[in-house]
């Protein structure tokens, strides 16, 4: 974590240590990273901290801050992509029950959750190897954030997308390359430039004109 905003003087371990003091500051502090993680494919760190701090920490001590909704979504992404990757069972678990506590909220009416839903039973499918459900959920996420407003949503949903059809199981590299620029456009729109600049560099070869024709 670094930048202006977080003062350079200081080293995010310091920064941490300071916000000890406030469960507000520190709490926000965690969801801040936790966004990082999974924004920029940091899935294992991600996975382990939420872990380490409970992985709806944030709503137990400021249960009516809003951005806990993400910080669990973003949660649970770190969690279903670590389960995929490493098959642990800890993974697995905290996974689930990230996934089960949006599906709560969305059964009590929450009508802002129904594309982090979507978007975390595309991930459940992947775990489960069941492409042709995953797809679906990871396109009704898409629609569902962009029907909601939520931009930057639609960006880490079609990205989510995109590496789901990189995959060795699925291998549709011209489906990848439309949502691939569905995230490129969405995250611009947001004004997330590092992030722009990281899919152009990590998704390089497939942009390329000739990569279009695959």
């Amino acid at each position: 974590m670094v930048g202006e905003a977080l003062c350079m003087a200081k080293d995010e371990e310091e920064i941490f240590r300071m916000a000890q003091a406030s469960v507000f500051s520190l709490r926000n502090l965690e969801m801040l990273k936790n966004a990082l993680h999974t924004y920029f494919g940091e899935y294992e760190k991600g996975a382990d901290l939420a872990i380490a701090r409970g992985e709806d920490s944030y709503l137990r001590d400021l249960p009516s801050m809003p951005a806990g909704m993400w910080d669990l979504l973003f949660t649970g992404i770190c969690l279903f992509s670590m389960a995929c990757i490493s098959n642990k069972q800890k993974y697995k678990k905290y996974a689930l029950r990230a996934r089960a506590k949006v599906h709560s909220w969305l059964q009590k009416g929450n009508p802002n959750v129904g594309h982090h839903a979507a978007l975390l039973d595309a991930e459940y499918y992947v775990l489960k190897k069941k492409h042709d459900k995953a797809s679906k959920c990871y396109e009704d996420a898409i629609v569902k954030a962009s029907r909601g407003g939520f931009i930057h949503d639609v960006a880490l949903a079609s990205e989510r997308y995109a590496q789901f059809l990189l995959s060795s199981n699925v291998s549709d590299h011209e489906g990848a390359l439309f949502r691939i620029h569905d995230a490129i456009r969405s995250y611009s729109e947001w004004g997330a430039k590092a992030k722009v600049d990281d899919l152009l560099e990590t998704y390089k070869d497939l942009l390329e004109p000739s990569a279009a024709v695959l």
